[in-house]
């Protein structure tokens, strides 16, 4: 039986897979902890999972962390420079009172101390990373929020794409002064830039993802293994609401439009053009709202149904085609379902998952700059009778029905306490 520490920082498509592993770990006989902002203490312990707070205590629904991650050019740098970084010795000190008797500790993108932990505990650590826009590489660039148009620059030798890789991570390198200094204090070396080297220096790189979404790249570190996606809907067990059911038997072919835990905060506007585009199709359209479902449910008629919320795992596959923001989370559900998408990314991750599904042939990005409702209303009804992507997308969902995400990623951090013992 051993002690092992998760550290995680963001939303509900950051620390779901965590959970979901953590779950798994448990039933193996091994102590789980997880450690992030106290936000999510209710939600851990409620499924049985240990948990330790991690300061920044920082709620994700606050009106100012969302403007913060939703602006697609500064996101990064206000999240590092105002959220992440003044925090470090706090961050630092609660995962070191956690993890003193750990065997093995496991960060994850933004947790940053993480190794400084390691280093004074002397156990071994790992970095999960969920999303692929973090496994940089020239052979398969990643497509960024700021700079979408890079995304049109894919001819281009991977040279190149190194060359831009390159004089971005210069550029973001200022950002992480607050940690250079906490690594020094502590012993460490700054050799690596913390965005890109720096993690994948731990005893393995766990990328939670499909090979067909992203295949491993020659230009990886030798350490990285993908494992597959690692689903977690904690009430997938539950069934869907009978209203959507309902609705479902009243219509032919049906659409859902969702966002994710983070977009749905500030998405007024988007919500505005869901309407107007569901009042345009000649097909029952399912939206969720979220907190927000109050607000709009006096919308609803025999073609709109609002809801606040429904698993994805129960919801996806009675859909036809599903409308969202290109989360990982939401995206790889969409790809289990074997459903056609349209990704209308915001920020961070989600420009490159957007375009990693236009890429496969199972779906269409429209990015919100160009939204309007006459053109999603358009591309909906392309996609759905695009036989290309109809069976793109069943060919992805019959090879994830082979996969076992959360059972490949738990041996593989099992297989560092064996290596490290």
């Amino acid at each position: 039986m051993k002690k092992i520490v998760f550290t995680t920082f963001g939303s509900l498509g950051d620390l779901h897979p965590v959970m979901a592993i953590a779950i798994e770990l448990k039933n193996k006989g091994h102590v789980p902890v997880i450690g992030t902002s106290e936000f999510y203490r209710e939600y851990i312990e409620s499924s049985g999972i240990d948990f330790h707070p991690i300061r920044p205590h920082i709620n994700h629904k606050d009106p100012a962390i969302i403007k913060a991650v939703l602006d697609t050019r500064n996101g990064p740098e206000i999240l590092h420079k105002k959220y992440l970084f003044p925090y470090l010795q706090e961050s630092l000190d609660d995962l070191n009172e956690v993890a003193k008797d750990a065997d093995l500790i496991i960060g994850s993108v933004l947790t940053y101390y993480t190794p400084i932990s390691a280093h004074l505990n002397k156990i071994p650590w790992l970095n999960m990373i969920v999303a692929p826009i973090s496994m940089w590489s020239g052979y398969d660039p990643p497509i960024l929020a700021p700079l979408p148009f890079l995304g049109k620059m894919r001819f281009l030798p991977p040279s190149w794409h190194h060359w831009i890789l390159k004089q971005l991570f210069r550029v973001s390198k200022s950002w992480a002064k607050p940690l250079e200094k906490l690594r020094k204090e502590n012993g460490m070396s700054n050799e690596h830039n913390p965005f890109s080297g720096g993690l994948y220096q731990g005893a393995k790189t766990v990328c939670l993802w499909s090979k067909n979404f992203y295949p491993k790249q020659i230009d990886w570190p030798e350490n990285a293994e993908t494992t597959g996606f690692v689903f977690f809907d904690p009430k997938s067990g539950e069934p869907l609401d009978q209203s959507i059911i309902d609705f479902r038997k009243r219509h032919k072919t049906v659409a859902v439009f969702t966002l994710g835990s983070t977009t749905i905060l500030d998405a007024e506007d988007l919500l505005k053009i869901f309407f107007s585009c569901a009042n345009e199709l000649d097909m029952g359209c399912i939206i969720t709202c979220g907190d927000k479902a109050n607000e709009y449910e006096h919308l609803n008629s025999d073609k709109i149904l609002v809801v606040k919320y429904a698993p994805y795992s129960n919801l996806f596959p009675i859909a036809d085609i599903i409308v969202h923001q290109g989360g990982v989370g939401t995206t790889s559900q969409c790809l289990k379902a074997g459903k056609p998408q349209i990704v209308i990314p915001f920020c961070m991750d989600q420009f490159d998952n957007g375009y990693r599904i236009q890429r496969l042939g199972c779906g269409k990005v429209i990015e919100k700059k160009h939204l309007k409702t006459k053109n999603l209303v358009s591309t909906i009804k392309e996609a759905m009778v695009d036989q290309h992507i109809l069976k793109n997308c069943q060919d992805i969902h019959q090879s994830l029905e082979q996969e076992n995400g959360i059972g490949n990623a738990a041996d593989e951090i099992l297989s560092c306490l064996t290596e490290s013992q």
